[in-house]
């Protein structure tokens, strides 16, 4: 009798490439475009530092195709580039899994570039959590999500309200409608604004300084 496949799981992340203007606009409202800019900076590369790590199929998604070589060279190891197609944020999330499970992946987890206190101890947490339940979601402070794992192909993602408070509770409920099984991790704060700013501001400081991108990020908040 031959033995069960070990599901691969796959890391996905959700990346923009960060240009003065475009992303982080709550922030640089408050803090200026160029300081925003240099966050976000910070941000991918806190994010950059952590999934290097990551011992498993690593995808890099950009937001458009144009910066298909440019995610291609953001890693330290190999990485798998799919670029997202225009559309809303769920439409563009189930675009990406529906074709990262053709490549033969079961297990897919999803984060951005937005919690620089995100580690890859909470990544293999989320990953253990898979073996147990359907969908593993690592909720924000503000309501949204920081990691959104699924061992199911997402589905009816165009419903939720993303970029709300609402984002966590809609998917949880949306997964429990399909009969799933979901799972809440321990709340993480990811920056989108000036008040999620002032949150990380407080964890930074009690945070180690072992990251050259926190290390960066702190010193640049401590200013604002």
């Amino acid at each position: 009798m031959s033995k069960s496949k070990t599901p691969q799981t796959a890391l996905i992340v959700f990346a923009k490439r960060p240009h003065i203007g475009q992303g982080k606009q709550r922030l640089a409202a408050d803090i200026g475009p160029e300081r925003a800019f240099v966050i976000a900076q910070l941000l991918l590369e806190r994010t950059l530092e952590t999934v290097n790590k990551w011992k498993g199929p690593l995808i890099i998604s950009p937001s458009c195709t144009e910066d298909a070589i440019w995610a291609s060279e953001q890693c330290q190891r190999e990485v798998i580039v799919i670029p997202q197609l225009a559309g809303e944020l769920g439409q563009r999330l189930e675009q990406i899994d529906s074709e990262v499970r053709m490549l033969g992946i079961t297990q897919c987890i999803y984060i951005g570039t937005d919690a620089p206190l995100l580690s890859i101890k909470d990544l293999y947490a989320v990953k253990k959590a898979l073996n147990d339940h359907d969908q593993v979601y690592l909720p924000a402070t503000d309501g949204g999500v920081v990691v959104m794992a699924s061992r199911i192909a997402w589905k009816n993602l165009d419903t939720v309200t993303w970029s709300t408070k609402k984002v966590c509770k809609e998917l949880k409920s949306l997964g429990a409608k399909q009969g799933l099984s979901v799972k809440l991790m321990q709340k993480l704060s990811d920056l989108d604004d000036l008040m999620s700013l002032n949150e990380i501001k407080k964890e930074l400081n009690l945070h180690s300084n072992r990251s050259k991108a926190l290390f960066h990020l702190k010193k640049l908040i401590n200013e604002v």
